[in-house]
């Protein structure tokens, strides 16, 4: 659950390093009960990635956030994207860096809530240095007392 609770605060945190809104746009979707939240703004990384060659690399770019809700006489439906397109220069070799790093968030909450997230780093790298790849898979299932019950954590790190 300590890994889920970090998730908010680094949106947050990349929220506050937005140097100048692009759009914001609240649309009504066909089901009365949904709303479609859909943002982009500029991004400045609050720190360097470090790439698979032990190079840090700090990023800039867009965040593109979407929220899409739905409630019916089953429960609350949520689900949630923060996708970055970035861009950087290796502090080291001074190679640029393509990247990007994606989240989903999908939230089912009726007797109990459960929450699964992806979450996708890529760095891609100018030339013969390493491209870096981090997946992460949470699934965290609370009880109707709001008690965890099932919590599962997988990740994955690759050079290529």
């Amino acid at each position: 659950m300590k890994y889920l609770a970090l998730l908010p605060l680094f949106a947050l945190a990349a929220c506050n390093d937005v140097t100048s809104p692009a759009s914001r746009n609240l649309t009504p979707t066909g089901n009365r009960n949904a709303m479609l939240v859909n943002e982009k703004t500029d991004f400045a990384s609050p720190g360097a990635i470090i790439a698979c060659n032990g190079e840090p690399v700090t990023l800039t770019g867009t965040v593109h956030v979407m929220d899409h809700e739905t409630s019916s006489n089953k429960g609350v439906n949520i689900v949630f994207w923060i996708d970055y397109n970035l861009s950087g220069i290796g502090d080291v070799t001074g190679a640029r860096y393509q990247g990007g790093e994606s989240y989903r968030v999908q939230a089912e909450q009726n007797a109990a809530t459960v929450f699964s997230v992806a979450i996708t780093v890529r760095l891609v790298a100018q030339g013969d240095i390493p491209n870096t790849f981090v997946d992460t898979d949470m699934r965290v299932t609370m009880n109707a007392n709001g008690d965890p019950t099932v919590e599962r954590l997988g990740e994955r790190v690759r050079c290529q």
